[in-house]
């Protein structure tokens, strides 16, 4: 194969990842805790956490929706909607198996568990709240192999959290994501591991927006 052909198709297989990766990092970019919204579970959590677990790291990410791509009166439930049934999270539930997810906006309430990944645990006015758990096999194999050296841990699991505000006709979106460590001594997943999360979760958050805008109608932000 020549040095040109050979160079289209490496750019064919890199190209377009490396401009999603940009795409996501730049329209969601991480927040520090300075930027906790007020009224947030996750802040109220991360301030009085129970015993046994610390939350070394909240990834915040805060964009900007046009009101119009909502039809319902309350936005954080319908963005929780779309983003528990994004095909993501389709994919990730069927290889998980087990519950189903939300069939309608109402079925994002209280105490509602959706497939093998998150369950609702807390409703409160502009906000929903949902936990998640790594499974404690995995878990407990990390630990095991940290205790004896390895420099990282497994989070064992966490919460997300939708959060949203109207301001006029746009409704600015909070994604918040807590991950949950239950051994205090610093050691937390990889930098890879941690990046790829976040890609993910920025990711789950385009989806569930686009998602929204193509039910409701409206030309891309």
């Amino acid at each position: 194969m020549s040095p040109i052909r050979t160079i289209a198709l490496l750019s064919a297989f890199t190209i377009p990842p490396i401009v999603i990766v940009n795409y996501l990092q730049h329209r969601y970019p991480r927040h520090d805790l300075s930027y906790l919204p007020h009224g947030s579970q996750i802040a109220k959590i991360i301030a009085s956490p129970p015993d046994g677990v610390y939350y070394p790291m909240v990834d915040i990410f805060i964009t900007i929706v046009p009101k119009r791509y909502f039809k319902t009166a309350n936005p954080s439930q319908e963005l929780s909607f779309h983003f528990w049934t994004s095909p993501l999270i389709r994919l990730e539930a069927l290889l998980l198996g087990s519950l189903p997810l939300p069939q309608s906006t109402g079925d994002v309430e209280l105490d509602a568990k959706i497939a093998n990944i998150a369950t609702c645990a807390g409703i409160s006015e502009q906000s929903y709240l949902f936990r998640f758990n790594i499974p404690e096999r995995s878990v407990r194999w990390f630990d095991d192999w940290a205790d004896k050296g390895l420099s990282w841990r497994m989070l064992h699991g966490g919460y997300h959290e939708i959060l949203t505000k109207e301001e006029g006709d746009q409704v600015r979106v909070w994604y918040l994501c807590a991950h949950e460590y239950g051994v205090q001594d610093k050691k937390v997943l990889f930098w890879l591991g941690n990046w790829a999360h976040r890609l993910y979760a920025r990711s789950l958050l385009d989806v569930a927006i686009r998602g929204l805008r193509k039910d409701n109608g409206g030309s891309w932000i």
